[in-house]
């Protein structure tokens, strides 16, 4: 394939490995992320410079059925607001989620 960061988007082979996350891609595509989202969604993030350093848990409650995209629309927020590679974002979603292309 031409594109190989491109492709390792769309492995499936591993996605619960932590250290398989290119934190360079991630903060290359979250500005567009971002824009495309904010095209469909009234996303508002605030309070992001409150979350401590170090390790956090980070809970949503909604209620959206199979529509995620609000939870990849606050990763690329966090991704905007932070540089720090040790605050990587992992997320966990239902297997039928997960288990999407």
């Amino acid at each position: 394939m031409r594109f190989p960061r491109l492709r390792r988007l769309f492995d499936t082979s591993d996605r619960s490995d932590p250290e398989g996350l290119d934190l360079d891609f991630v903060r290359t595509v979250a500005p567009a992320v971002d824009r495309a989202l904010s095209r469909y969604f009234d996303l508002e993030v605030e309070g992001l410079e409150k979350i401590p350093e170090g390790p956090a848990l980070i809970v949503g409650n909604h209620n959206s059925g199979a529509m995620f995209l609000e939870a990849i629309g606050v990763g690329a927020k966090w991704y905007q607001h932070s540089d720090d590679d040790a605050q990587a974002w992992h997320g966990l979603a239902h297997d039928n989620i997960i288990g999407l292309p």
